[in-house]
């Protein structure tokens, strides 16, 4: 589990999942498969997750990865901005309270 960024090192044979609030223009996710792909991971054992998604961003990313799996509970069909989708729920990070503890 990586929080705050993508690990330098990712084993040959790893799965990886993405878990995403939501997908707006897709650039930002779009930024990180690249990512990947020039370190050589392979669309096929990516996945990503996110709650709502724009069909803008789907599109985006649909023409520049292929055999990319996005599941995703809902599609809107139309994006504001770059960060808020119609008809949306507002910022999803913002209703979403995370904590991290640590063990002693």
């Amino acid at each position: 589990l990586c929080i705050g960024g993508l690990p330098k090192e990712i084993e040959e044979n790893a799965g990886i999942i993405f878990y995403i609030d939501q997908i707006t223009s897709g650039k930002n996710l779009l930024q990180d498969l690249n990512y990947l792909k020039d370190k050589g991971i392979d669309s096929r054992r990516i996945r990503v997750i996110a709650a709502l998604a724009a069909n803008q961003g789907l599109k985006e990313i649909g023409e520049n990865i292929q055999d990319l799996n996005i599941y995703c509970a809902c599609i809107d069909p139309e994006l504001i901005s770059e960060s808020e989708l119609s008809p949306g729920i507002g910022d999803p990070s913002l209703r979403i309270k995370t904590r991290l503890t640590y063990s002693n």
